[in-house]
């Protein structure tokens, strides 16, 4: 058998340096497919807003570049419905029931390619388990629910992430709700819906732990402490902090006195009480990756025995509700039977909540969300009384 000739040195030089060339040019093309030239991008001005300067967050970085992938992506003639502005009404427009919402571009409309890259941006946003159960939700079980199909969830962003501060991911559709907003060195996921019809396919149910924990935490209370926690009548058709009907987020400026003093304080928990709430809290913080989870999780828990938790059952439905004023709210309702519904919401007065400081003109009285709320409220802030 004749075998090549080895290579002499210069030769041999000369092919690693080509090699090592070429291996540049990818990285650079590499690099390119995530830089901020996307072609009928909205055309945004957020002079009217005081932004911290942008992040050089290393995570926060590799999310951007996984989104910018996904506009790259999308074709021109598709980016109206796809790019807006940080701020435009399209950042609070969701809703849970399907087949209702006018922006954002729904998955059926885009190639495999696309497809692809938003499934790929949303896996850089969530946690493993968190994007294991959207995933789930998203496809059989929606497929299983008659409602629909994973084609028609919609995906919007907002703002610039290579370059903007402020900016934000929205994943849409029947069941599913996720608004992300990055701000400065931060990312949160509010307001986050999450449902299940019906609750378990192919043995699997996405849900199940939030279904769990919430009873468990009830079962867990002494007799008197089920009594102050319990409050009739919550098992019905829908949370109430939900979208409403249409398709913008009608209760972005809910008046949350309504859950004040409703239920059992969460700071009169034994121990392992209180444990139970913490992994119930968690359950729905840590849909939302690392380590920007864990930041608001630690929020959240120096603030944890302020809260309330109130239950209510209906024959096998079940109404729990987590409420921690300034905080945090979590509701879950057993809407039917094999139908739940959940939604999660930040209440931070300084930033951290729903939409942050970015959904609504702040010039626009029409677009008022729960921090214009926070602003405006004589139970909230005492100087508006005034």
């Amino acid at each position: 058998m004749n075998f090549p000739k080895p290579l002499d040195k210069v030769t041999l030089f000369l092919v690693v340096a080509l090699l090592y060339m070429i291996g540049l040019h990818a990285e650079d093309a590499d690099e390119s497919s995530a830089d901020s030239t996307i072609k009928g991008m909205a055309n945004c001005d957020l002079s009217e807003y005081e932004l911290p300067p942008r992040s050089d967050d290393e995570d926060l970085n590799q999310i951007a570049k996984a989104v910018t992938q996904f506009l790259q992506s999308v074709p021109t003639d598709e980016m109206s419905t796809t790019s807006y502005c940080v701020g435009d009404t399209e950042m609070y427009s969701w809703t849970n029931v399907p087949g209702r919402r006018p922006g954002g571009i729904r998955l059926g409309n885009l190639g495999e390619v696309s497809q692809k890259r938003a499934w790929m941006a949303l896996q850089s946003l969530l946690s493993q388990d968190g994007f294991a159960k959207v995933e789930l939700l998203a496809t059989d079980i929606e497929l299983a629910s008659g409602a629909g199909t994973v084609s028609d969830y919609t995906v919007a962003v907002f703002g610039n992430p290579m370059i903007d501060s402020a900016w934000g991911f929205q994943f849409d559709g029947h069941h599913i709700a996720l608004n992300f907003l990055v701000h400065g060195n931060d990312l949160i996921l509010a307001p986050m819906f999450l449902g299940s019809q019906p609750l378990t396919i192919n043995g699997k149910t996405p849900l199940q732990t939030e279904i769990q924990l919430g009873r468990q935490l009830f079962d867990a209370l002494t007799s008197e402490e089920k009594e102050i926690a319990t409050v009739q009548g919550l098992v019905r058709r829908d949370v109430v902090a939900g979208s409403g009907s249409g398709h913008i987020d009608q209760n972005r400026a809910l008046d949350l006195s309504i859950f004040e003093n409703v239920g059992l304080p969460l700071g009169d928990l034994s121990e392992t009480q209180l444990e139970l709430s913490k992994q119930l809290v968690g359950e729905y913080l840590f849909y939302l990756s690392q380590p920007f989870a864990d930041r608001v999780w630690s929020w959240v828990e120096a603030n944890l025995a302020n809260g309330l938790f109130t239950y209510s059952q209906l024959e096998d439905r079940v109404y729990y509700r987590i409420y921690v004023p300034d905080t945090l709210l979590i509701e879950y309702d057993d809407v039917a039977s094999d139908h739940i519904h959940t939604v999660t919401r930040l209440l931070d007065k300084q930033g951290r909540n729903d939409y942050g400081p970015f959904a609504s003109n702040p010039s626009s009285k029409a677009a008022l969300v729960l921090s214009d709320h926070y602003r405006s409220s004589p139970h909230h802030n005492p100087q508006a009384a005034k």
